[in-house]
């Protein structure tokens, strides 16, 4: 029988290509949650606008679940929703994390709090070959925020590629920007019933990030 799971959703890349080999496994992905920052309108990480997210939901047939929260009540936040996630009958999470093992540790205690299994299936993978899979798999994602003390925001708006990846890899940014250097979108795949179509509309600073605000096109 296929695992009823839940998947933590970003809008990137990493948690897109963990939900697909996670349903390639047999787990059957009941929704999708994204952590948004206290207002409820971006998500926490990529400040991925809510429709975009809600786009993306659609493309891929999977109902979202968004939670706001400020990074103090972030955890708190999230295990609320973990405990409504068990009490419908959902059995585990599936998350998109690499090697950080701190990301590992913390992923098991919220699901050992509420009782429900989790699964990372990118867990200890290369991450330039995570990356190059994710790209061979066919999927299509643009870069939505950088670290500007370590990426200019020249890189805003560039789709991730072999040749982006080797560009980044050269000046010493880790190829899966998994030190924080970059967030992506992801807008196109194997998983999505359809392209989502948007432009770019500004950019916008913040904490030492540039972000890349995009609109959907509704036409």
């Amino acid at each position: 029988m296929p695992v009823k799971s839940f998947c933590s959703w970003s809008g990137g890349k990493d948690s897109c290509l963990a939900l697909y080999k996670a349903m390639k496994q047999g787990y059957e992905a009941v929704c999708l949650l994204c952590m948004m920052i206290e207002t409820g309108d971006r998500s926490r990480s990529h400040g991925i606008s809510g429709r975009l997210l809600d786009a993306q939901s659609e493309a891929l047939g999977i109902p979202m679940v968004r939670k706001s929260a400020t990074w103090a009540d972030y955890e708190k936040t999230f295990l609320s929703a973990l405990a409504e996630f068990k009490n419908k009958g959902i059995e585990c999470g599936i998350f998109g994390d690499m090697d950080v093992q701190a990301h590992l540790d913390w992923v098991a205690n919220t699901c050992r709090t509420v009782g429900l299994q989790y699964f990372e299936p990118l867990w200890q993978c290369d991450r330039a070959k995570a990356v190059a899979e994710f790209i061979d798999t066919g999927f299509k994602a643009i870069i939505v925020s950088c670290n500007t003390g370590k990426m200019g925001e020249k890189y805003l708006g560039r789709e991730i590629s072999t040749a982006l990846t080797n560009e980044l890899v050269s000046t010493g940014v880790d190829a899966a920007g998994e030190n924080g250097e970059y967030h992506t979108f992801v807008y196109d795949g194997p998983l999505f019933n359809n392209r989502i179509k948007f432009t770019p509309k500004e950019v916008k600073m913040k904490d030492g990030y540039a972000f890349l605000e995009l609109v959907l096109k509704t036409a």
